[in-house]
């Protein structure tokens, strides 16, 4: 993998596993519903250390997928972005 996209992915992890533990601190339901977490990695989370939860972010790929249908994103998101959004489930569908 490139180094660039290594990063993006990093970042994109970190950004959701930090929402998500700040999420499962306040209840562990919210980060359940916000973030689609099962509910013992969110009992998990609402007691894990910054350091543990970085640990995730260094995943290889992505730990979360899309949470919102096709269509809801085509009726709400600008164009660029659903632009991105059909691109990405192309370049993602099996061959």
């Amino acid at each position: 993998m490139p180094p660039e996209l290594r990063d993006t992915v990093r970042r994109c992890n970190r950004l959701y596993w930090l929402g998500a533990r700040d999420a499962a601190r306040v209840s562990p339901q919210h980060a359940e519903t916000l973030f689609g977490v099962p509910t013992e990695v969110a009992l998990w989370l609402a007691q894990a250390s910054l350091e543990e939860v970085l640990d995730l972010a260094d995943a290889p790929v992505v730990t979360f997928r899309l949470a919102i249908a096709p269509r809801s994103l085509q009726a709400h998101a600008p164009r660029e972005l659903r632009t991105l959004h059909m691109a990405l489930c192309v370049a993602g569908s099996p061959q």
